[in-house]
C-alpha cells in the first residue's frame, strides 16, 4: 500500500470518527461504525490505529491542533494586540462551533477531573492561557490575577453557548451556530474587552 493510500485511509477513518462524534457523541463511537462510515473494513481501522480509543485521541488531537492555530493568532506581533485578540476570538469561536460535541466532551472530562486526551488541557496550561494574558496585558496592563480572570472569561464566554447547545436557541431564540449570530456575539465580547 502506497503512502498516499495509507494517508487517505487514515484520513477517511478520522473523518468518519468526527462524523460519528458530531451526530452521536464520543460515547457511541465503535470500530464497526467507523469502518462502515469510512468505507473500510474493521481490520483497516485496527491496523492503522489499534483501537477506537486511539482513533478518538487522534480526532481530539486534530481538533486541538485547530484550536492551537487559533491561539497562534496571538503570537503574530506584527499586528496590533486588538487585531490579534479579535482574530483569536473569531478563529476559536469558529472551531468550537464546528465541533460542539468535542468541546462538550472536553468540558465534561474537565468537570469530572479527568485528563482530556489530545493535549488541549496541557496546551492551555503550558501556553494558551499565557498567550491570552500577554495579549490582554498589551491592550490594558493589569495585575496577574485580573489578567488570568479575563483570559478565563474569554474562553468561558466562547465555550458556554456551545456547552448549552440547542438550549441557547430555546432560551434566546438565537442560533449560536449561525455565523451572523456568532459574529455579533464575538463583536460584543471584543467590545467588552475594551472597557
Amino acid at each position: 500500500m502506497g503512502l498516499s493510500n495509507v494517508c487517505n485511509t487514515k484520513n477517511k477513518i478520522i473523518s468518519a470518527t468526527l462524523n460519528i462524534i458530531a451526530s452521536e457523541g464520543v460515547q457511541n463511537v465503535t470500530i464497526r461504525k467507523i469502518a462502515t462510515i469510512a468505507d473500510v473494513n474493521v481490520a483497516a481501522v485496527n491496523y492503522h490505529f489499534g483501537s477506537k480509543d486511539v482513533v478518538i485521541t487522534e480526532v481530539l488531537k486534530t481538533i486541538t491542533f485547530r484550536l492551537i492555530e487559533a491561539f497562534d493568532c496571538l503570537k503574530n506581533h506584527n499586528g496590533d494586540p486588538l487585531s490579534r485578540i479579535e482574530l483569536f476570538i473569531n478563529q476559536y469561536s469558529l472551531v468550537v462551533s464546528e465541533h460542539p460535541d468535542i468541546v462538550n466532551y472536553f468540558i465534561a472530562r474537565s468537570l469530572n477531573h479527568e485528563i482530556i486526551p489530545g493535549g488541549y488541557q496541557d496546551y492551555l496550561k503550558e501556553e494558551g492561557i499565557e498567550l491570552i494574558k500577554s495579549t490582554l496585558r498589551e491592550i490594558k496592563p493589569d495585575d496577574e490575577i485580573n489578567l488570568s480572570l479575563r483570559a478565563l472569561q474569554i474562553l468561558s464566554v466562547l465555550s458556554f453557548p456551545i456547552m448549552l447547545g440547542s438550549h441557547v436557541k430555546e432560551a434566546t431564540g438565537l442560533d449560536f451556530l449561525d455565523p451572523d449570530v456568532r459574529q455579533t456575539y464575538n463583536e460584543l465580547l471584543f467590545r467588552h474587552l475594551l472597557k
